[in-house]
């Protein structure tokens, strides 16, 4: 499994995730979603990774790669963009999920 996902860092906190590509259903990611969260999750708190991002209110594009098909997966930062209007929200709405990608309500992950 190859995948890309957007994690929005707000106060040094991840509040939202999504897939990249808000356009496609594919379902594996669909039906490894909580796997796919643990490893996320994971990589942001292996070494206090939020801490040391260069900024405490970023998006952080992550490139999801399975290792040798033995279930091992590796992530890796490929970008990161300021928090800002601009900024793409794959499934979120910077007008309806603000307050998610703020961190004034409950984290959410979503797969198409």
């Amino acid at each position: 499994m190859k995948s890309e996902f957007r994690a929005f860092i707000y106060q040094r906190q991840l509040t939202a995730l999504t897939q990249y590509n808000e356009y496609i259903f594919d379902r594996i990611l669909y039906e490894n979603k909580d796997f796919i969260l643990k490893i996320i999750q994971k990589f942001f708190h292996h070494e206090n990774l939020l801490e040391k991002l260069p900024y405490e209110n970023c998006i952080v594009d992550l490139i999801l790669i399975e290792k040798n098909n033995d279930q091992i997966y590796q992530v890796y930062i490929c970008e990161i963009n300021p928090l800002a209007e601009f900024a793409g929200t794959g499934l979120f709405s910077w007008l309806n999920d603000r307050d998610i990608l703020l961190g004034r309500q409950e984290f959410q992950f979503r797969i198409k």
